[in-house]
């Protein structure tokens, strides 16, 4: 591997392994052990990062985070919210499909409609920005709770310590078992589950470096073929939810 890839591997790992990680930082010990490069390699390796401003190394517990010249370039990214990212290609893709759209974000057990998209202007949006909708029992807050353990799943939906007592009770097994698949697949299909002859495609984005998880939703007429939806709003949804992840480097989307 050339120098720029070992440094680029370096900073992966702050990008995919941080939310895991129980200190604010990486030791060298920590790198080595989650890259195969001679130890001398790496050590010149991460001096040079250090000097070049892509790591700092605290003096106090001899830890790597990342350094001033990145997050300076993050800095600038930071200034737009993810949401905001996402609502023009959401726009375009709405008008494009002739179909309805939001942006969603989550919210304890619930689902917050940011900004609805109405790309069929004789039928209007079922729904507008401000209103919540059960996480469970719509596409995108499955789309949305599948990004997380099964654990945090349940703590979301049956908080307290009473939870694993109440899990068949509360129908969390069936929903685990589809949340499941869309882990699997990328996305989440509803039909007429919160309204009556509407279905819904939904698929989710993650910021690696920011807090930030956004759920993608179309929504349109349920077809009269039962489970069946427009394959080819499917298709377009997912190659524009891969377009936007390889942009913000979501590491959930790279081998789909």
């Amino acid at each position: 591997m050339s120098t720029l890839e070992n440094a680029s591997a370096v900073l992966k790992l702050f990008a995919h392994e941080s939310s895991s990680l129980p200190q604010q930082g990486l030791s060298f010990s920590d790198v080595a052990s989650r890259l195969p490069l001679p130890k001398s390699t790496l050590s010149r390796l991460l001096v040079a990062m250090e000097d070049q401003g892509l790591l700092v190394r605290n003096p106090a517990n001899r830890l790597y985070s990342v350094g001033e010249l990145l997050l300076a370039v993050g800095g600038r990214q930071r200034a737009k919210p993810l949401t905001d990212e996402v609502a023009p290609v959401l726009t375009a893709l709405t008008d494009e499909q002739g179909c309805a759209g939001m942006i969603c974000l989550l919210e304890k057990d619930y689902v917050r409609i940011v900004s609805v998209f109405n790309g069929c202007p004789h039928r209007p949006a079922s729904y507008s920005a401000g209103h919540r909708l059960p996480a469970a029992n719509t596409a995108v807050g499955r789309a949305l709770l599948a990004g997380y353990s099964e654990r945090d799943v349940i703590d979301r939906l049956v908080p307290g310590a009473a939870a694993h007592a109440s899990f068949s009770q509360h129908g969390l097994t069936g929903l685990l078992q589809r949340l499941t698949v869309v882990r699997r697949q990328g996305w989440s299909y509803a039909r007429n589950e919160t309204r009556p002859d509407q279905s819904a495609l939904a698929t989710s984005l993650t910021h690696p470096l920011r807090n930030e998880r956004v759920g993608l939703c179309l929504t349109f007429p349920s077809l009269s073929d039962g489970n069946a939806f427009p394959q080819p709003l499917l298709t377009r949804l997912i190659s524009v939810t891969r377009m936007l992840a390889e942009k913000i480097g979501d590491p959930g989307w790279r081998h789909r």
